[in-house]
This record gives structure tokens, C-alpha cells and sequence, in this order.
């Protein structure tokens, strides 16, 4: 990634399946989470590490259109729930930045709104490309027995 640069990835977690939105980039403006949302059985652990590396690699589609503001968040009607507070109650959430090739990672258990105050996971010095990094994401995911 060139200097400045940021990527988010997002993954959630409910009833044994994880859950990857696409993040778009608004012009100008903050990114957003938009269809495709990838749907995988955490016991599929090849598919789950595919899907995560894939989504790294395709980046973030530019939004040439503003969205609606109060439209059902796209990961929540994947989940087949009525709203968002549905989703803080019931799921896991992980969020990954990365800038200028530095890796943080945040989590947001159950009952936790995503995006507010979440735990920051410290990641080990030697989990420093994309691979290793959602390998270490899978191995809390197992480490929570949340699949």
C-alpha cells in the first residue's frame, strides 16, 4: 500500500457463520460496508482464510453515488436480522486497518456496538504480512470457540 493509504477489512461473526461485507469508499468521505457479503461456515477454515485474503486483495470499490443514511446496514440483512442493535447483541465483529503497512486490529465481542471502544488486539511483531495477519485472526476466532 503507498503512503497514506489505509484499507479496512471487516468480518462478523453469528451463529457459527462469519460474514464479509465489501467495504466501498464514499468520494472524499468514509468507507462503507456494500454487497457482495461473503458468507462462510467457520468450520470451512480454507474458504474462510480464501475469501479474507481476497477481499485484502480487491481493495475498495469506489462509490460514485451517495447511499442512503438510513438504509438496513448490508451485513445485517445477510444475517437475516431486522436491525443493527439485533446485530450488536448477537454477533462478533473484527475490524482490520491497515496504513502505510501497519496492522491493527480491533474486536467487539457480543452485546458490544461495533465501533465503540472496541478491544484493540495486539498483534504478534512477527505477524506482519496480510496471510499471517488472518491467520492470527482465525486462531482468536478458534481461541473464542465461536466455530
Amino acid at each position: 500500500m503507498s503512503t497514506n493509504q489505509t484499507f479496512i477489512l471487516a468480518l462478523y461473526i453469528y451463529n457459527g457463520t462469519a460474514y464479509i461485507p465489501t467495504n466501498g469508499k464514499e468520494p472524499g468521505g468514509p468507507f462503507l460496508e456494500i454487497d457482495p457479503v461473503v458468507s462462510i461456515p467457520l468450520t470451512e477454515e480454507a474458504k474462510l482464510r480464501d475469501a479474507l485474503l481476497s477481499n485484502m486483495q480487491s481493495g475498495h470499490p469506489r462509490l460514485s453515488h451517495p447511499f442512503p443514511k438510513y438504509k438496513i446496514p448490508v451485513v445485517v440483512q445477510a444475517m437475516w436480522l431486522k436491525s443493527w442493535s439485533s446485530m450488536v447483541k448477537l454477533s462478533y465483529g473484527y475490524h482490520l486497518r491497515i496504513t502505510d503497512g501497519k496492522h491493527c486490529l480491533y474486536f467487539c465481542a457480543k452485546g458490544k456496538a461495533k465501533g465503540v471502544d472496541p478491544e484493540r488486539i495486539e498483534l504478534p511483531s512477527e505477524r506482519t504480512d496480510n496471510l499471517s495477519v488472518i491467520n492470527f485472526v482465525i486462531e482468536h476466532i478458534h481461541s473464542l470457540n465461536l466455530g
